[in-house]
């Protein structure tokens, strides 16, 4: 039998890049969602190739994506087995630290610790070498503290 939907991009939705810095195990998500025709439109029910070019340097973002206040969200999955996402935001460039912290008060893991550009982003914390048990994410960024409760189980 045969869905009367059909495969690929069509008219309203937005297309989700993830790009993925291996050195401080950190996740960005970019959306394009301007369709608005010309020579690059994107057009229902046709294929593209697309080429994504990288760099270790930060570009200003666009005004309207710069998040109004600081925010660490609940990690999802939650509980969960291998890996656990984080998200997170910054109004202002300025240090960031992420850390995760056993029940004891130990820190097991180190996500992010350095100067980050104001934006939304992702984290992912790998608990392979971890037991199972309840974790404290902890970031601290200009004054903002938070902690989310994290649960590992194997």
């Amino acid at each position: 039998p045969q869905t009367e939907e059909v495969e690929g991009f069509l008219p309203g939705e937005s297309i989700f890049f993830r790009a993925w810095d291996y050195v401080t195990d950190t996740e960005w998500e970019f959306v394009y969602a301007d369709f608005s025709g010309g020579p690059t439109a994107w057009r229902p029910g046709s294929e593209s190739i697309v080429s994504i070019s990288c760099s270790d340097e930060f570009s200003a973002p666009n005004e309207s994506m710069i998040p109004e206040f600081y925010s660490l969200s609940n990690a999802y999955p939650n509980p969960f087995n291998s890996t656990t996402n984080i998200e997170y935001t910054l109004p202002i460039t300025g240090h960031l630290y992420i850390g995760v912290y056993d029940i004891s008060g130990r820190e097991v893991a180190i996500i992010v610790n350095q100067a980050i550009p104001a934006g939304r982003y992702t984290a992912t914390w790998n608990g392979a070498g971890a037991t199972s048990g309840v974790y404290l994410i902890m970031m601290k960024a200009n004054g903002f503290n938070a902690v989310r409760k994290v649960t590992l189980v194997r």
